[in-house]
């Protein structure tokens, strides 16, 4: 028996050694080695970890390799290898994920610790310019709990910036409010910001996730998430706790992001406590989500897709409150804009989106074909709400109006929640409430084309008002010499082939949104002066 006894417990410390303490998650590849990689799309990820990126961008890079285009040559704080996030001029970034066994549960504290840093040199193509630029802007590295493998629920923590270039132990207390199967690790820009930056993060000894008692680091809110730098005393500590609350007033500032309507929207305010913030943060991405239901064009079972599938029938749809109110704007828009902007161009919309994807020009005779479809008198509104579609083929486009509304929609609900001091940046379309505390308004950047062609940014202060650019920094095509942008002209059926960038200040987003792709296309000198009336502001850099 003592033997059988000896043998169990032998079989114990093994399992012990195996699967290690109660509650502790052990991550796989934690020091992310693997086959240095740079810039693949279609390359493998390294074991243990699932690429979480954007379609038709490269999977995270494996530093260090030896001849490195991108002349990453950080040596690795662990092992032979290290894993670089980027955050790209297009509005893209990296993030990567692991399946969790235990998973992170709900309500229990936790300390996680990993090394990072910032290259200084990080040269890749632009995804504006496609010209090599040097991804050296400081980003975050945020930290999220989800229940599928990119789905991301709850933001667990968040740094700074990263801006040291030697590896620092970053440790994080972890307090989930709920059970979580998958950690995403996710390089973010600085916010707020009203335009994308090009930067990096490198990842490496990651530790595991170990449960701490009460008696332990008490994790704060996702907003305010506490975090250290674990460094030799000769090092300067690189991130202290700061105090959240304005001075001379009881507000405390709070940060959210959710993706949706195929960017990220974010928000910024300023609330009495957390209650209160993130409370009216799920009510307002709530309601982001329900309008993406209403207005996605990519979504079949959405209310505008089904509301195109009546074209050239005897059938009438009968519009929501929001789909109604948005069509008659773009209706006005259209008219007055002389179809500069035009929200039945949805057929042409198609046709460019597949030939950007495929990166070829569209056949002539397909773009003639849709441009028959195009037509906003050919879309009748009846009483009732009731909509009618007398061509056949046509298909409704809001893609340049939906997402104005959206964050109007937010900033709506935020006052309503008397939260008055707010930002809200649906990808680049943005309104603002009241300035932040002790400020004359929001200080946001526009795109401007600065020295030798190049996207440079300028300052500008805004309260109680909106702001959209347009322009074809993002995405073009070339074709016999003649650029041709992602905006289309729907007179024409082609892409804008100027380069300009437009930027209008109005009172609401969707007058912002809309103006500015009507502008980027070209209208009427009149038309300028009744925007001037209106008092919208309109910028333009070419």
């Amino acid at each position: 028996m003592k033997n059988f006894l000896s043998i169990l417990s032998f079989a114990f410390l093994l399992l012990q050694n195996a699967y290690g303490q109660e509650g502790v998650i052990r991550l796989k590849n934690p020091s992310f080695e693997g086959i240095p990689q740079e810039g693949s799309v279609n390359g493998d990820m390294i074991d243990g970890w699932y690429d979480c990126g954007f379609p038709n961008e490269s999977i995270p890079d494996v530093h260090p390799k030896k001849g490195s285009t991108f002349k990453v040559e950080t040596p690795p704080a662990h092992g032979s290898t290290y894993l670089g996030l980027v955050v790209r001029d297009n509005d893209t970034w990296e993030r990567v994920s692991q399946r969790l066994d235990p998973p992170l549960e709900a309500g229990v504290q936790y300390e996680f610790t990993i090394s990072l840093a910032r290259s200084l040199i990080y040269e890749s193509p632009s995804r504006k310019s496609s010209q090599s630029v040097n991804f050296v802007t400081p980003a975050k590295l945020r930290l999220w709990g989800g229940h599928s493998i990119c789905g991301r629920k709850e933001l667990l923590a968040e740094t700074d910036p990263i801006m040291n270039s030697k590896w620092l132990d970053y440790t994080f207390v972890l307090q989930p409010s709920e059970n979580y199967y998958y950690l995403i690790f996710e390089a973010f820009y600085n916010t707020p910001t009203p335009f994308p930056y090009n930067g990096n993060v490198l990842l490496d000894h990651a530790s595991d996730i170990v449960p701490i008692d009460s008696s332990g680091v008490k994790a704060d809110s996702i907003n305010r998430s506490k975090y250290y730098a674990q460094v030799q005393p000769e090092e300067p500590i690189l991130y202290e706790e700061k105090d959240y609350v304005i001075p001379g007033t009881n507000l405390l500032r709070f940060e959210y992001s959710e993706p949706h309507m195929g960017t990220e929207f974010k928000m910024v305010l300023y609330a009495e406590n957390d209650s209160l913030a993130n409370s009216a943060a799920a009510e307002a991405f709530a309601r982001i989500a329900e309008l993406e239901q209403v207005f996605s064009d990519y979504e079949e079972s959405s209310e505008l897709s089904r509301l195109s599938t009546i074209a050239g029938t005897d059938m009438r749809a009968k519009a929501s409150n929001d789909l109604w109110n948005v069509l008659l704007y773009a209706r006005k828009v259209t008219d007055r804009s002389g179809g500069a902007f035009d929200f039945t161009a949805g057929a042409l919309t198609k046709i460019w989106r597949r030939a950007f994807r495929q990166k070829e020009m569209p056949d002539d005779a397909e773009i003639q074909k849709a441009l028959a479809t195009v037509g906003f008198k050919k879309v009748v509104f009846n009483a009732g709400q009731e909509i009618e579609i007398w061509q056949e083929g046509l298909r409704i486009d809001l893609g340049g109006i939906a997402k104005g509304y959206a964050v109007d929609e937010t900033l709506k609900i935020l006052k309503n929640r008397a939260i008055t001091r707010s930002l809200v940046d649906g990808g680049g379309d943005i309104a603002v409430g009241e300035a932040p505390p002790g400020q004359e308004g929001w200080m946001l950047e526009r795109a401007v084309y600065g020295q030798n062609g190049q996207v440079a940014t300028e300052p500008i202060t805004l309260a109680n008002q909106a702001i959209a650019t347009s322009g074809d920094t993002e995405r073009f095509l070339e074709q016999g010499g003649k650029r041709y942008s992602h905006i289309i002209d729907p007179r024409t059926g082609y892409g804008v082939s100027k380069r300009e960038i437009v930027s209008v200040v109005a009172s609401s987003c969707i007058e912002a949104d809309a103006w500015a792709t009507a502008l980027s296309v070209e209208v009427e000198e009149k038309v300028y002066s009744w925007m001037k009336r209106q008092g919208m502001r309109a910028y333009f850099s070419k």
